[in-house]
């Protein structure tokens, strides 16, 4: 029963890493991404929607892929919780 718990903890560790993480690193991009499509918001444009959305998920996916390798390749830190 022990690694369930164990198991769980770290998850949970992992997920709150992450929303912290996202939520410090897009605070800066918000500030330098959005202005560059100011025209295309007020416009409503698809492609601006479009290319927002890439920026974002590909930030998101490079954040969530490194944080895990990270917490794979550190077991002895996290093997007291």
């Amino acid at each position: 029963m022990k690694p369930n718990k164990d198991s769980r903890t770290k998850s949970a560790l992992e997920s709150i890493l992450d929303v912290v993480t996202g939520f410090t690193l897009y605070l800066p991009i918000n500030y330098f991404v959005l202005p560059l499509f100011v025209d295309g918001i007020e416009e409503h444009s698809i492609a601006t929607m479009f290319s927002i959305s890439i920026i974002y998920t590909s930030i998101a996916l490079v954040r969530k892929f490194v944080l895990r390798r990270w917490f794979v390749s550190k077991p002895r830190i996290f093997s007291k919780v």
